[in-house]
């Protein structure tokens, strides 16, 4: 991928993909808040906690990570896909818990495995990604499977799950990325500009 596509790819994603998919979500907890929208407090709440795991996810990749990785044609494709398509696992899993559609559950337990693939070079992340996937999806899988049997308190189960999923993103990104894993990242971008 050539530097000029992926100056372009990284503006869409940052400037149009994320804002836009996070604009949107706020729109619909705005409904929600109203009352005008046909959803369960239990899912609108939900929705909710998804918002503020999208404002995490943006904060570690423009606060974060765009500032560590100052160049787009230092980011990797996988580096750039992995942004864009966590985005879009983010947006999906808001709109199929709106549509109460149990298969969002899934969906929204792959999120971390997404994030995983690019964690992987620093050992600090990889460990605490390796873990969170794999509970993830334990708990994604679960769900999916409680959902199927017990409709009745499917919505509790997902908020729960939603709500642990969030608070450990959230604890990665406000706290452990900062003592733990970015001066790493720092060290090795920093290396790569060396190289150039």
């Amino acid at each position: 991928m050539n530097y000029i596509f992926k100056r372009r790819l990284d503006s869409t994603i940052y400037g149009l993909i994320y804002p836009a998919f996070f604009g949107n979500m706020v729109y619909d907890i705005i409904l929600f808040l109203k009352g005008d929208d046909k959803i369960c407090t239990m899912d609108g709440i939900t929705g909710i906690i998804i918002l503020v795991y999208a404002l995490v996810d943006f904060m570690h990749l423009y606060g974060d990570m765009n500032k560590i990785v100052k160049k787009p044609n230092r980011k990797s494709t996988r580096y750039l896909l992995c942004d864009a398509f966590t985005s879009l696992l983010i947006f999906i899993s808001f709109v199929f818990i709106i549509n109460k559609s149990y298969t969002f559950i899934i969906i929204f337990s792959l999120i971390p495995l997404v994030i995983f693939q690019y964690k992987k070079k620093n050992p600090e992340s990889n460990r605490f990604f390796k873990i969170y996937s794999w509970l993830s999806i334990i708990g994604g899988s679960l769900g999916a499977v409680f959902g199927s049997i017990f409709k009745d308190y499917f919505s509790a189960y997902i908020f729960i799950f939603i709500s642990l999923s969030t608070l450990a993103y959230g604890y990665f990104v406000l706290y452990y990325y900062e003592k733990k894993c970015m001066n790493w990242d720092i060290a090795y971008m920093d290396n790569k500009e060396n190289e150039y």
